[in-house]
């Protein structure tokens, strides 16, 4: 069987099923539900690293600075004596 490529969360492991779904509803799942679903060995897969959009949403969350790091008081930069 040829090697099927499946976007692979890099922070929870669900995969993403392309196969065999309604246009609009691509739904993540456990690898092993998926590999079951398709009939598919773990020899089968190809893995692409990449997020889910509950993984990739809470990254945005984490990530983004907040107000107050950036208005710290005695954080700003003196200019160098000479």
């Amino acid at each position: 069987m040829k090697r099927q490529d499946v976007p692979f969360c890099c922070a929870c492991g669900r995969v993403k099923d392309e196969l065999h779904t309604a246009v609009g509803s691509i739904p993540w799942m456990d690898m092993r539900r998926y590999r079951v679903k398709h009939g598919l060995q773990l020899a089968d897969l190809r893995l692409e690293k990449t997020y889910c959009p509950e993984c990739a949403d809470l990254y945005r969350k984490v990530r983004r600075p907040s107000p107050a790091k950036n208005a710290a008081p005695g954080r700003a930069r003196s200019a160098p004596s000479a």
